[in-house]
């Protein structure tokens, strides 16, 4: 398959409203709900698919953006600007919100400063910070095989996530490092990437095929007590936020959305809103963050939909106006002073 799909229509606005989806769903997951409540359908279907849709939409734009510029080579992909612009997008925000909490949390230790800052400080999703620094480093090896070999770059890919999900599950390797790690996302970014290079050649018969996979797999994990999902791992991963299963679900999802979708713009007020949301993402995440930490426990003495209400008002408008004044004042004056 060599029909690398052309993005000739940069402004996918459904990107960002997926995006907007994703940051929202994430703000809610972290709301205080107790387990009954997190056992409801829309918990595993619905709100539990944030993190592996931004994981799709990373290799998706990664792969566009690729083609549109012409960067082809392992060499070229590993251009020291290149990689130094995505990595200060990254840290640099994180750097606010992670000296913040250090501040702001009693007892943190300066001698262990630079472990909790690389782990991804407090809060919940802290996880994310070292995972997105390790996909920028990898994510070029994982576009080159999928480039190269095509679908059977892909089915590689998955391979893969599947032996790591192996040895850990072997070896009994602790649950944190699982988390940590990133290549429990590898099937995700896999599919993003390929969506992104072969979106025209999708063979949307064998998509259906595996939806209906992940759908029933998923529900096996989150809602029965079959002996297969006790396997070591199975039934605590791979019912949230990665894991083949996951990916079988959300992934033809997320190509029905892109496909269907690709030239559709809300009415121009909607449009404005999730569109700032979206680009505010990372932002917003980080912001949670450091609520969640801090903040959020002054809110709790309210209902459970107004607590949730509040906590969505106070991550979304800070955190667009955290992402407007950082990227406006730091990190695009950094890109200009290093000329990245």
């Amino acid at each position: 398959m060599t029909n690398i799909h052309k993005n000739k229509n940069p402004n996918m606005y459904i990107l960002d409203y997926l995006k907007a989806f994703a940051i929202i769903a994430v703000v809610i997951t972290h709301c205080d709900f107790v387990g009954a409540q997190r056992s409801h359908v829309i918990f595993p279907y619905l709100i539990g698919m944030a993190v592996p849709v931004f994981m799709l939409i990373t290799g998706f734009n990664y792969a566009n953006s690729c083609v549109n510029k012409k960067i082809a080579t392992l060499f070229e992909q590993y251009n020291l600007k290149l990689i130094s612009k995505r990595l200060l997008r990254i840290v640099i925000p994180f750097a606010f919100v992670f000296f913040l909490e250090y501040f702001l949390i009693s007892g943190m230790k300066y001698q262990k400063l630079a472990t909790v800052f690389i782990n991804g400080g407090y809060g919940p999703g802290s996880y994310y910070f070292p995972v997105m620094l390790q996909v920028v480093l990898f994510l070029p090896l994982v576009y080159f095989v999928i480039k190269k070999f095509a679908t059977k770059g892909l089915f590689f890919v998955f391979f893969l996530e599947f032996l790591y999900f192996l040895l850990c599950a072997k070896f009994d390797i602790n649950l944190t490092t699982y988390r940590i790690l990133s290549f429990r996302y590898l099937s995700l970014l896999g599919c993003g990437l390929y969506f992104g290079l072969y979106k025209n050649n999708v063979d949307k018969n064998i998509l259906q095929f595996v939806f209906l996979f992940g759908l029933f797999f998923l529900t096996l994990i989150n809602y029965t007590n079959f002996d297969m999902c006790c396997y070591p791992y199975l039934k605590n991963l791979w019912n949230g936020a990665s894991g083949i299963v996951v990916s079988a679900y959300i992934a033809p999802i997320f190509y029905l959305c892109c496909s269907t979708f690709e030239k559709f713009k809300l009415s121009n007020k909607l449009h404005n809103i999730l569109s700032i949301v979206g680009k505010s993402s990372w932002h917003i995440f980080l912001f949670q963050m450091l609520y969640y930490t801090c903040f959020s426990k002054y809110f709790t003495t309210y209902s459970l939909m107004l607590n949730i209400l509040i906590n969505l008002f106070i991550c979304l408008i800070f955190g667009c106006i955290f992402c407007k004044l950082e990227t406006k004042y730091v990190t695009k004056k950094l890109v200009k002073l290093f000329n990245l």
